[in-house]
């Protein structure tokens, strides 16, 4: 049984949704029973308001209540990131297996949702206990028989920022001193955790639906590719792309920022460099999202001195990333941190080189000057370089093969699913 906060494209939020439609769609073409629990309405407020921690726990509950009135009793639960620590505290009394999945970004050391403005530290009524937001994510670990998250390489970072103590899950952790005798004294520690030998946590990265990502049909596309004739369909699609932000037609290097408006992007980045850059030169580049006001605000600045180089849609469309995309040759992602970045693929899918911070999901998938453009240390002068070495590489034939290697790192669901069975098999 998978429970999970979001669903594509009954909700369309994020790389979450995507994923656990992906793999529940190839788990059934796999003859795999599975049972999908989902909320009927959005849980994405700050995760310390109380109307949150009703909602994480209802959907606890109602997977609890689904096993009950169906009289059926899943091998595995597997639940996925805020919300799965409440449905793992339903379930840990039960016989079935628990997985936890984590999809949030890691700052400083812990978690902090990537919805909220800021990382929060205010105390968290779970249940009977009261944990600081950082105590809730160390309890997603002890609670879980197995943790993973999606991406190798963010798997890694995760396990470098916690001192293994013992081989116990809870002891493994390095927990804040204000909320570890509560943590110790709660209801948590029962026979099922306590013994347990906790693993290194698992990074198995994401794919993409190749259906929904199909430059030869998508219908969101209005010039689609042909004869796998990619100059024409580029073309074609800047053109298209330029119209509908009402920005000059000209055969210039276009870049696109699609995601989030929110620190964890990297977006601090941009205040500096997108200004000299777009004034030293005639690319464009096109923003689509919505977040932070102060985000808000900087890209509308921008938009105002460079009238003619920069295209806004400041508002979360999960549409138009396709025609983006298939008219873009460039994305632009310097994120502080990033779990898994499955929008790197999906710009691929449609010949859109990316530009990236080499973090978590995202140094899984770009190898710098190989299949994309990364750097590594999170500096504005460092994205300005990469910026200028795409202008200058975007009119040669040397941007047509770094596009080709970004298309054949793509994973389809199917393959991400098969590496997750054969994951479960191993510590079953």
């Amino acid at each position: 049984m998978i429970v999970a906060p979001e669903v594509f494209p009954q909700m369309k939020v994020g790389g979450l949704g995507q994923f656990v439609a992906g793999v529940v769609k190839s788990l059934k073409k796999k003859d795999i029973d599975v049972r999908l629990v989902t909320p009927r309405e959005s849980v994405y407020d700050l995760p310390c308001l109380p109307a949150t921690q009703l909602k994480f726990r209802a959907l606890a509950q109602e997977a609890m209540n689904f096993c009950e009135q169906e009289d059926w009793r899943p091998d595995l639960v597997w639940a996925h990131d805020w919300s799965g620590i409440a449905v793992l505290k339903e379930f840990q009394n039960q016989s079935a297996k628990t997985i936890w999945t984590v999809h949030s970004p890691l700052a400083n050391g812990y978690y902090y949702y990537g919805y909220a403005e800021e990382p929060e530290s205010e105390p968290i009524d779970w249940s009977d206990d009261f944990f600081d937001f950082h105590g809730l994510a160390e309890t997603g670990f002890r609670l879980a028989d197995e943790v993973n998250t999606v991406s190798p390489a963010y798997a890694k970072e995760v396990n470098s920022k916690f001192e293994i103590r013992s081989s116990k899950w809870f002891d493994r952790l390095t927990i804040p001193s204000e909320v570890e005798g509560q943590i110790r004294n709660s209801n948590f520690q029962n026979s099922k955790q306590k013994n347990q030998i906790a693993p290194k946590i698992m990074g198995i990265a994401n794919g993409i639906d190749f259906d929904y990502w199909n430059p030869k049909k998508d219908n969101l596309l209005a010039f689609k590719l042909k004869d796998n004739y990619w100059p024409e369909f580029k073309k074609r699609n800047k053109i298209i792309l330029q119209q509908a932000f009402g920005l000059p037609i000209v055969d210039r290097p276009v870049f696109c920022f699609v995601s989030r408006l929110s620190p964890q992007k990297g977006i601090d980045l941009f205040f500096s460099t997108l200004p000299k850059f777009l004034g030293k030169n005639k690319a464009q580049i096109i923003v689509v999202g919505q977040g932070m006001k102060k985000y808000h605000h900087f890209f509308e600045s921008l938009k105002n001195e460079f009238p003619f180089q920069v295209g806004l849609k400041l508002e979360a469309d999960f549409d138009l990333p396709h025609q983006v995309f298939a008219g873009a040759d460039f994305l632009v992602l310097p994120s502080r941190t990033e779990p898994g970045g499955i929008v790197v693929q999906e710009a691929a899918r449609y010949g859109c080189l990316p530009i990236v911070r080499l973090t978590g999901g995202l140094k899984d998938q770009v190898k710098d000057g190989v299949s994309g453009l990364g750097f590594s240390s999170f500096s504005a002068v460092r994205l300005e370089e990469k910026l200028y070495q795409a202008t200058n590489l975007w009119p040669r034939e040397g941007v047509w093969r770094l596009r080709e290697k970004a298309r054949e790192r793509i994973r389809s669901w199917n393959m991400i699913t098969g590496e997750y069975l054969e994951w479960f098999d191993e510590r079953n």
